[in-house]
């Protein structure tokens, strides 16, 4: 008899991710749109934080914002990926050009 077709898999589901930024409620909205497509994530609301978080191995991706209060969103990048070199890492900023 045969087995059936094999079953499907996302290769994106079940990401480890964490999420850094210092507005609670971007913080709280990418995290909600990421947990709810199936994404395991972690939430820090500053650099210092997210650093006292990340571990090893322990996240698939970091998300952070460019302008944190203290330690920077390119300093915690650099840290992270001293770190973990294969850590996939994201750097956003809400800044805005004329007109915004």
């Amino acid at each position: 008899m045969p087995a059936g077709p094999p079953p499907v898999s996302t290769p994106h589901s079940g990401l480890r991710v964490m999420v850094v930024d210092n507005e609670p409620r971007v913080t709280e909205l990418l995290a909600d749109v990421l947990v709810a497509d199936g994404q395991h994530v972690v939430v820090a609301y500053s650099g210092e934080e997210a650093m006292s978080k990340f571990e090893p191995g322990a996240f698939d991706v970091l998300f952070c914002d460019l302008s944190l209060p203290g330690m920077s969103g390119v300093e915690v990048l650099r840290a992270a990926r001293a770190l973990d070199p294969i850590v996939a890492t994201i750097l956003v900023t809400g800044w805005g050009g004329e007109g915004d």
